[in-house]
């Protein structure tokens, strides 16, 4: 396969993951033909305040009772934002990390990040793409907050408290799920970082103002209430204390307000660490961060120097997993010693921190293992699979995304990431952990990472946080791109498009790219068979079939189109056509044979209800037959 050594070579995993964050909007259009994967906005009446949410089996808190909140049925805008994972839940903790991590990292490098090209719908307005989708979270984030106490709803979901799995609707009636001070916490301190960043106060200098009064108002909550209910395990691994510390430290650098400072001095503790060796997880990182790239107020420098170093640690414990590791892959050599790890996405944990460790000390060798980890993610494992969807010669199909599963589209949404897989078979809800028993070899005689397969793999699933970092790592090495750069068009040629089966089929893809040279093909024929050449000639066996088939081009800019044409096999009939001929008493007559014209004497039509192939549709007369 053509490969390109250039200054734009990663620019395509730039675009794709960009699209993702697209793909993954609430309450946004998605539309040809800036994919294939459409819907309309969806969940446009997000949400509603119900006693059914304090009931459900979801919610089972640890430290009862929950905190009060509104239950009179009331709609509180809450429209916007992403779907977080592969549902469509909204989750305020991952929603806050989202938002900070895109704001700290563009504020900590003015010099990357800012591309307004990537080819989606907001692109070219003058504001980052990046940016846009930070600003999209927030637009739903600052809503979930109750105003009458400060205290923020964690999750927004269907009235039962489960997963949604259809296609999104455009109205569902969603409500909020309770209060914690995990969440208000994680809200305070996104909100409070959000009103102080360079970034975002260019483009949306009133939007910062509001968002510091909304945090300051969380931290009320949070002074007047210290239990922390844990009801959800979402940012729960140290209870409320990293998200307060977190707050603490961005609350103390949007006002210079010495109690903030004093109590994040107070209870800060930078070392501590999941199972005792994973470290600047989750608030813990966040708070970090926060404090030790917080140059505008003063701090203290015993605590300054601990933040530096527990970071500079955590970047030389990644950095010796990748220099043991045969694939200079960032894997935890715990995990490896245990044989069990998952939901592991090498650009979120490994290169991202080198990332704030170059930013701090511009060291080379931290770029090179960033570099390392994309490797990895991008084909340089031992299984061969490109370990985002939408891209790769040789790329899954199945992921852990319902729109993916139900959109009638096999190839699934691009632009997700999917970890490194699993040292083995997780749970499906239809089979629970019986398909791993068909694994070969079978045991553990396959050397853990050579262990993929393309299935639903709940250890695949991504968060948006990850998304946020896998991104950001993609885009810092993203090559220089045209200021307004036009998508390319393709068109399918195909030396028939009917016959009978089994049906082979010469395809090429005519690209036109006034701006660009495509670098990436890939064929859906609708058989769950592929192709990633620009021409191929494919075999249809089925009869009576209708295939949908597709081509995705992506360019060196990283812009992708796409082109759909439909091949029809025809369905061999066993009789004559002829054995059936209208006589006077016939109303209508169709064989049903790929063609809805009447053979009768009135000329009756037929009209297609549905977008499935023809001999498996309901229809109907567009007149009425005579009675």
């Amino acid at each position: 396969y053509p490969f390109s050594i250039s200054p734009t070579a990663l620019s395509p995993l730039a675009s794709i993951l960009r699209q993702g964050h697209y793909q993954q909007r609430c309450g946004y259009p998605l539309e040809e033909p800036f994919t294939r994967h459409t819907h309309a906005a969806c969940h446009t009446d997000d949400a509603f305040l119900d006693a059914e949410a304090a009931k459900v089996k979801f919610v089972a808190p640890k430290k009862p009772p929950l905190y009060p909140q509104p239950d009179d049925g009331r709609q509180q805008k809450a429209t916007a934002g992403h779907h977080d994972a592969g549902d469509y839940g909204k989750y305020t903790c991952t929603g806050a990390d989202y938002t900070f991590t895109i704001l700290q990292t563009m504020d900590l490098f003015p010099d990357k990040f800012r591309q307004d090209n990537f080819g989606l719908p907001y692109s070219g307005n003058g504001i980052p793409d990046i940016l846009e989708e930070a600003k999209w979270e927030l637009d739903w984030l600052e809503n979930m907050q109750d105003p009458a106490d400060g205290g923020v709803y964690g999750v927004i979901r269907p009235r039962n408290g489960g997963y949604e799995h259809f296609m999104p609707p455009v109205a569902s009636k969603r409500l909020f799920f309770p209060k914690d001070t995990i969440f208000t916490a994680a809200y305070a301190a996104s909100l409070a970082y959000a009103s102080t960043s360079p970034t975002l106060k260019k483009q949306y200098p009133e939007d910062a103002k509001r968002y510091l009064q909304r945090a300051l108002k969380s931290w009320e909550f949070l002074e007047k209430n210290d239990r922390c209910v844990e009801y959800f395990h979402y940012g729960s691994i140290f209870g409320d204390w990293d998200e307060r510390c977190w707050a603490a430290a961005a609350l103390y650098a949007a006002t210079g307000e010495e109690k903030f400072h004093q109590y994040f001095l107070k209870n800060f503790e930078p070392e501590r660490a999941r199972w005792g060796w994973m470290t600047m997880f989750e608030g813990v990182g966040n708070a970090v961060s926060t404090y030790l790239f917080m140059d505008q107020r003063p701090r203290d420098a015993a605590m300054l120097e601990r933040c530096k170093k527990i970071l500079l640690s955590t970047c030389a414990a990644h950095q010796k997993d990748c220099d043991t590791n045969p694939y200079r892959l960032g894997l935890p050599g715990e995990s490896i010693r245990f044989g069990a790890y998952g939901w592991f996405f090498p650009g979120a944990a490994v290169g991202h921190h080198m990332m704030l460790a170059y930013a701090l000390q511009k060291d080379p060798a931290l770029l090179t293992t960033m570099l390392d980890n994309l490797n990895f993610t991008c084909g340089a494992n031992p299984h061969g699979y490109f370990l985002y969807t939408g891209l790769g010669a040789k790329r899954n199909i199945e992921c852990v995304d319902d729109e993916s599963v139900r959109d009638n589209i096999i190839e699934p949404v691009p632009g997700l990431p999917l970890g490194i897989g699993t040292p083995g078979f997780y749970w499906l809800n239809e089979y629970a952990k019986r398909p791993g028993e068909g694994i070969y070899p079978a045991g553990d005689k396959w050397p853990l990472l050579n262990r993929w397969y393309d299935g639903f793999n709940v250890q695949s699933e991504f968060t948006m946080g990850p998304m946020a970092r896998e991104t950001l790592v993609a885009m810092f090495f993203d090559g220089p791109r045209k200021a307004a750069p036009a998508r390319p068009t393709v068109k399918i040629v195909a030396d028939k498009l009917t016959g009978a089966p089994p049906l082979d089929v010469k395809f090429r893809a005519e690209v036109t790219d006034a701006d660009g040279k495509p670098r990436f093909f890939f064929w859906d024929f609708d058989d769950e068979k592929f192709s990633s050449q620009q021409s191929v000639t494919h075999r249809f066996t089925e009869p009576g079939r209708r295939h949908r088939v597709a081509v995705t081009v992506v360019d060196d800019q990283g812009l992708r189109c796409f082109g759909k044409t439909e091949v029809w096999v025809e369905q061999p009939t066993p009789f004559s056509r002829d054995v059936f001929k209208p006589d006077a008493s016939t109303v209508a007559l169709f064989h049903f044979d790929g063609d809805l014209s009447d053979s009768g004497p009135l000329g009756l039509k037929l009209s297609i209800t549905s977008g499935r192939p023809i001999e498996r549709l309901p229809y109907s007369f567009s007149d009425a037959p005579p009675r």
